[in-house]
């Protein structure tokens, strides 16, 4: 585990949906547009704690 990710999400943990963010929804500090650059498909209240940290 990385202390900086770690903090990250622990800063950021929870799902967000703003309409302002041009991201999208966030969740665990993943904005909706990163996670599907990296090929997560499903809703983003879904994000696992693992699928953030490899996407971190």
């Amino acid at each position: 585990m990385n202390p900086i990710i770690d903090g990250i999400i622990a800063l950021e943990g929870g799902y967000v949906f703003n309409p302002k963010d041009k991201g999208g929804a966030t969740h665990w500090g993943i904005t909706e547009a990163t996670a599907r650059a990296h090929g997560y498909a499903g809703d983003m209240r879904d994000l696992t704690h693992a699928e953030a940290y490899a996407i971190l």
